[in-house]
């Protein structure tokens, strides 16, 4: 399998909402994005969101992925493809042309700008080892299904919401026509033997306010401070993990 030297491979950023003021953990400012963009567009760095194929682990390069499939990202889109800039949206095909999610019309006209579109999942449920096969079948069969009909393009990436899934679900995703499944751990993406939990560096208005992001984007490597917060995280339970993120984020929301 290609191994990416040090310092090199994909740094796949994984955003969610943006807005023009943060309510959730998760979301960055309208300003927050497009800095982000001209860091990028800056520092030169190739952008390739193939997260399956060989291709994107030569040398150095960039990735921009979107969960959720908000209502939103139709505009990340624009601002995406007005700077020649293709991203990867992953989409909960349960949630389609519901309040506040993007519908079969926007995803065609992401697709009509260069951007591609995976699934992640259908219910946005985490697809643990409890799991029944026929949900899981769902999950993974028909989202990619559905997702493809709607978006008039081949799905071959999946997400697993919140990053949780199984080593059983991992299995599956090539019998389903997947070649690769993004996950939530932090890190950089230097070999094609991780590609069924590829992993990323989180771009929040914490990551980006604490330097992280950009230090990545320049070294394409984590930096202690983040890998060593991210081995913290690993230990604490669940549901302590996602008090104390957002006992973090109201803090800073309220300093700023």
């Amino acid at each position: 399998m290609p191994t990416a030297p040090h310092g090199r491979g994909l740094c796949v950023l994984t955003l969610h909402r943006i807005v023009e003021r943060c309510q959730a953990d998760h979301d960055i400012t309208w300003s927050s994005f497009r800095a982000l963009l001209d860091g990028i567009a800056a520092g030169g760095t190739r952008v390739d969101a193939r997260l399956g194929s060989e291709d994107c682990l030569r040398g150095r390069a960039v990735a921009l992925t979107f969960d959720d499939g908000t209502a939103d990202h139709l505009r990340a889109g624009e601002e995406l493809a007005g700077r020649g800039i293709p991203g990867l949206f992953f989409v909960p095909a349960g949630r389609m042309g519901r309040p506040g999610h993007l519908g079969a019309p926007q995803l065609r006209a992401l697709s009509a700008l260069g951007h591609g579109v995976g699934s992640h999942g259908w219910s946005h449920l985490p697809l643990d080892e409890e799991m029944p096969p026929e949900v899981v079948t769902r999950e993974l069969r028909d989202s990619k299904r559905l997702l493809e009909d709607a978006a008039g393009t081949g799905v071959v990436l999946f997400a697993p919401p919140g990053g949780i899934d199984c080593a059983s679900t991992r299995r599956e995703l090539p019998a389903h026509g997947y070649a690769a499944s993004r996950s939530m751990r932090w890190g950089i993406y230097g070999s094609l033997r991780d590609r069924w939990s590829i992993p990323c560096v989180p771009v929040t208005e914490w990551t980006l306010a604490r330097g992280w992001v950009a230090q990545v984007l320049r070294a394409h490597e984590l930096p202690l401070a983040m890998k060593s917060t991210w081995a913290l995280k690993r230990l604490m339970p669940d549901a302590v993990r996602t008090s104390v993120r957002r006992t973090l984020h109201r803090s800073f929301r309220a300093a700023g």
